[in-house]
């Protein structure tokens, strides 16, 4: 499994600094606490076609930080955003009800 890349500051010079467009990938959303050295996880998400504006269009919210994973296909990027969604707790998680997958493609964790 590849590494996700971060956390960056999630505004929207940074995103656009940071995460490339026109591609496919898994992103995590969260606050930073560096009084802890932290990134506390809250969201999970993924794009199918553009990293930076699904990341952008959350700038200006709750959440502080992000961590991402530039991936090759929507396939690809749906499996990275259900790992992260079922080890960072799932429905718990303010993303809320398991990912929706991009046509037939199968969670590789339930299954």
């Amino acid at each position: 499994m590849a590494e996700f890349r971060g956390p960056v500051h999630l505004a929207a010079s940074e995103v656009e600094r940071a995460v490339p467009s026109g591609t496919s990938g898994a992103f995590a959303l969260g606050y930073a606490r560096p009084q802890e050295g932290a990134v506390f996880i809250s969201y999970v998400g993924r794009a199918d076609t553009d990293l930076r504006a699904a990341v952008l269009s959350h700038v200006g919210g709750r959440y502080t930080a992000c961590f991402y994973l530039p991936l090759a296909s929507p396939a690809e990027a749906y499996a990275e955003e259900c790992r992260l969604w079922h080890e960072m707790g799932g429905e718990d998680l303010d993303s809320g009800d398991h990912p929706v997958p991009p046509g037939d493609h199968a969670c590789p964790v339930c299954e």
